[in-house]
Order: C-alpha cells, then sequence, then structure tokens
C-alpha cells in the first residue's frame, strides 16, 4: 500500500489565523498536520480551529494535529480535529547490488500542470469567502468570597533578627548645690577681766547648726569699769567686730539678725550677729532617680513593642506575610548612660533585641485562593477575568487566617449555541438577539454584510473584553 504524503506546519505564537489558512491552501499534499511544540495563543480559539478546519476541508485536505502538550491535545481533540499517528511502513523488497531502481525523470508535460496547480491554489486563497466575525462583549461583574484557614495547613517559614534600639529621658531627680557662700560680721563680747585673742577660722554657729568662719584674727578686750565723776557706777563687757563667712555654700547661710549665738572653743565669749548674713546662692542640678530607669526601660519596651513586626517583615521580604500571634522578643542587652543619683539632664538607654516570629508564603496562599476561587467561580457558571487580589487579610489569636478575596467575573458562553441562534438571519436581528442574552454587554459584527451566512461554519464567534484588538489584529 503507498505510503500518503503529508505536510508538517509547526504552529507557533507568530503565527496568524490568515497565515496558517494560506499556508494549508498552497501545500499540494492531502494530509496536513499542525504540530504544535509550545502553547500558542490562535489555537486556543474554537472559532479559529474551525476556520482552519473549513478551509482544509474545502480544498480537499485532512487536517490532524500533532502535540505532546496534554491541555492543547484535549482542547484540539474536542473541536473535531484527529491526532495524527503516521502509519507503519510496509516492508520493502532486497533489491541486488547491481540492479539499479528506476528513477523519476521530468518531461516536458509536467512542466505545463505548474502555472494550472498555481493558479487553482491562488483562486482558493483570493476568492475563497471570509466568515463573518461577530464579537461578543460580556459583562465584568465583581466577585467576593471569604475564605478561613488554619496556619498549620499553610506553608510558613521562621523569621528571626537582631536589632538596636536607644531611647532618651530627661532625669526627673534634683540636687541642691550651694554656688556662693553667705557672709556677714559678728560682734565677739568678753566679759572676762583679761582680753582674748579670737584666731581667723574660728568657727561660731546658730542654734540650727549653720557654721561660720571668721575671716580674720582679732582681740576682744576685757572688761573695764566705767566711771561718774569718778565713781565707778558699773561695768562693760570688752567687744569686737570681725567678719565671717558660712563654712557651707548656699542659701543655707543666709540668716536673720541675732541667729548666730554660739562659737567653738572660746566658752567665755558670747557671741552675735546684729546684721542679717547675706550673699549665700544655691543651683538646682538634674540628678538620675530608680524612677527614671524604670520609666526609660518602659519607653524602650513600648518603642520594641512597635518596631518588632516591622524589623521581621524586613528580614522576610514581601513574597512572606508576617503572623503576628506568633512574635517574640527578648532584651539580649540592656545598658543605661547613668546610675542613680549620678548628675545629668538625660538618661540614655541602648537596647540590643533578639526577635523571632513565622512568616507566610504569600504565593503560596495566592496560589491556593486562585484555585478556590476558581471552583468557587465555575460553580456559579463564571469565568475569571482577572487574577483574584487579597483585600483583607486579618489573624486571629486562635491561629487562623482569614482572607477576603475580589475578582473581575464575566459570563460563560456556549459559541455553538449562539451561533445557531443567529444563523442566516440580518445583521440586526442577529445583534438584537445576542444582546438579548443575559450577561452580554455588547455585540460587534465585523463588515457590512446585511445578513448573517446560512452556513454555521462561516460564522466565527469570539467572546472577548477588547473588542478594539480582536478587530484590529483579527480573529
Amino acid at each position: 500500500m503507498a505510503l500518503e504524503k503529508i505536510t508538517v506546519l509547526t504552529v507557533t505564537n507568530n503565527d496568524k489565523v490568515n497565515h496558517l489558512v494560506r499556508k494549508i491552501n498552497a501545500v499540494a499534499s492531502d494530509v496536513v498536520v499542525l504540530e504544535v511544540k509550545e502553547p500558542v495563543d490562535i489555537l486556543h480559539s474554537e472559532a479559529n480551529v474551525r476556520l482552519l478546519k473549513f478551509y482544509a476541508e474545502r480544498t480537499g485536505k485532512q487536517l490532524y494535529y500533532q502535540t505532546a502538550l496534554s491541555e492543547v491535545a484535549q482542547f484540539l481533540t474536542a473541536q473535531g480535529l484527529d491526532e495524527y499517528k503516521p502509519l507503519v511502513e510496509e516492508p520493502v523488497a532486497t533489491v541486488d547490488s547491481e540492479e539499479k531502481l528506476p528513477r523519476f525523470r521530468p518531461r516536458l508535460r509536467h512542466l505545463f500542470w505548474i502555472p494550472a496547480l498555481i493558479a487553482v491554489a491562488g483562486f482558493f486563497v483570493l476568492y475563497a469567502p471570509e466568515p463573518t466575525k461577530i464579537i461578543l462583549v460580556p459583562e465584568k461583574e465583581r466577585y467576593a468570597v471569604r475564605f478561613q484557614f488554619n496556619v498549620a495547613d499553610l506553608e510558613t517559614v521562621p523569621v528571626t533578627t537582631e536589632f538596636t534600639i536607644v531611647e532618651e529621658l530627661p532625669s526627673s531627680g534634683r540636687n541642691i548645690r550651694g554656688v556662693t557662700a553667705a557672709q556677714g560680721s559678728v560682734v565677739l563680747i568678753n566679759d572676762s577681766a583679761q582680753t582674748i585673742q579670737v584666731p581667723k577660722g574660728t568657727i561660731v554657729t546658730t542654734s540650727g547648726g549653720t557654721r561660720f568662719t571668721t575671716l580674720e584674727t582679732v582681740k576682744v578686750p576685757a572688761r573695764k569699769t566705767e566711771y561718774f565723776y569718778e565713781i565707778p557706777v558699773g561695768l562693760k563687757a570688752g567687744q569686737a567686730e570681725v567678719k565671717v563667712q558660712a563654712v557651707e555654700k548656699g542659701k543655707a547661710g543666709n540668716v536673720v539678725a541675732g541667729r548666730i549665738t554660739q562659737i567653738e572653743g572660746l566658752a567665755s565669749l558670747k557671741v552675735t550677729n546684729p546684721e542679717p548674713t547675706f550673699g549665700g546662692d544655691d543651683q538646682s542640678l538634674p540628678v538620675v532617680s530608680e524612677a527614671d530607669l524604670t520609666s526609660l526601660r518602659e519607653r524602650l519596651e513600648e518603642q520594641v513593642a512597635g518596631q518588632v513586626f516591622e524589623q521581621l517583615q524586613l528580614v522576610a521580604g514581601s513574597d512572606y506575610q508576617l503572623l503576628e500571634p506568633n512574635l517574640a522578643w527578648d532584651f539580649v542587652e540592656l545598658n543605661f548612660s547613668q546610675t542613680p543619683g549620678q548628675e545629668a539632664g538625660i538618661l540614655r538607654g541602648t537596647a540590643v533585641v533578639q526577635a523571632s516570629g513565622q512568616a507566610l508564603s504569600m504565593s503560596f496562599l495566592q496560589n491556593r485562593l486562585a484555585s478556590l476561587v476558581k471552583e468557587e467561580v465555575d460553580k456559579n457558571g463564571k469565568k475569571l477575568y482577572s487574577n483574584p487580589e487579597i483585600v483583607e487579610f486579618a489573624q486571629e489569636s486562635d491561629g487562623l487566617v482569614v482572607c477576603q478575596v475580589q475578582a473581575v467575573v464575566t459570563p460563560v458562553f456556549s459559541e455553538a449555541d449562539l451561533v445557531n441562534k443567529v444563523v442566516g438571519r440580518s445583521t440586526q436581528e442577529a445583534v438584537a438577539e445576542l444582546r438579548s442574552v443575559q450577561g452580554v454587554k455588547d455585540v460587534r459584527i465585523a463588515g457590512d454584510a446585511a445578513r448573517l451566512p446560512s452556513r454555521k461554519s462561516l460564522i466565527l464567534l469570539q467572546v472577548t473584553t477588547e473588542p478594539e484588538t480582536v478587530l484590529t489584529n483579527g480573529l
């Protein structure tokens, strides 16, 4: 049995339907095999496949496909194309080495057939009726659905990080320090019969313990007898005035008159200050307290609690979502710039924090959601127009993740049923009929024919949300 002559056409994404039609019409063999090595857009349309079958049958050719892609094979088989399976060649008889096989020798009469064949092929390509193209634009609607997952059923990865934070706090304690010493003068009173010398540096005090030191050495004369016309009328104690200065700086040395009443080491003398002492002044300096350390630690903890999620999320990356209920952290190191009692206006704390948590793979979640949404959409007789988008993501304390998902969907139509509704009808009637179908937004018919063909194979209907692109590039 003679083997059939076949032509194999390799289909790529660069091919257009009209290009393939011309190639099929131009080949001389009776069998044409469409070889598909990769997914191609033009063979994903029922209308395109019907168009190729139509032109192949009209020129008396058998159209097959050949592919290793299971999805492509299923689709083409569903459209009525058969898979090409080459026949096993019949055994060839052994020919003696001296015997020569007859060779084909072209004759002049064969050349006369070439122009005829070219003319016939050109006629079919140029004058074959073009199928009427109907573009159906479906209505788009927003589809929302809510899903709930257990974290244990999702893909998660551990995340750890270490970071440093610094916080400052004004010191709340106060330390009063004297900056200048009070000064004044005292009167030393001697009621004895002998002169008493008071050395520089002698201490005089108030009853409350405020101490002053004399600034110079002074002699206090003894008491003397007073006479009136050489008649003794009484005794008068000896007095001497001397300048003093407070031993401790500060306002505590500013005492009122008469408060300095005691003198150390000289019991026979009395002392008093006839005028107030003055000039003592204090300075208030900030000092760190125990309460400051406690407050600063609390501030550091608050700052860590506010940053730990962000720090871990940076490590996890944009492809992962950190799960808040699983966060943990601790201070690895905590240092303060001062200790309680030290003078300082600002207390600074530095903490090294170690944090850990779990991050959810968003690509895994997106794929899971896409599969679930597609199932839900298919159950409702719809078709996904856009990828599902997570509009709300919530984490529950009991280990559950809740996702609110939205997607744009379009209705699903049977192209064959719609073609049956309009075959042979006027263009105006066809448009009205198709627009009455639920879920149809718009209908466009290419060309200016008043009536649609009476053969279904000459009507190509395509559902698309981008009619301008289809009409510009062709079906």
